[in-house]
């Protein structure tokens, strides 16, 4: 499970366990702890040769959901940091 600030987040798209248990861990001002949906397989912030990504190696913006099929939408007004979803 994932917690934030105490708080277990809901992730439906999560199926089974997906690693040992990590953390927990306090990110440091201006860094990122990256996540892929593909916890069995993904290469992030849990691996240690990745770490926390700092604000300035994000480079992308989020341009659209395409996940789930029924939540496609384009976003608007979006950077990286900004907190929209």
């Amino acid at each position: 499970y994932v917690y934030l600030n105490g708080t277990q987040l809901q992730e439906s798209y999560i199926n089974g366990n997906t690693t040992p248990d990590f953390g927990p861990v306090q990110v440091p001002e201006g860094h990122y702890f990256v996540m892929g949906d593909n916890r069995k397989n993904s290469m992030d912030s849990r691996d240690p040769s990745v770490g926390f990504v700092s604000r300035e190696k994000i480079k992308g913006k989020a341009m659209f959901v395409f996940w789930p099929p029924g939540n496609i939408r384009n976003l608007r007004h979006c950077s990286a940091g900004a907190g929209n979803t």
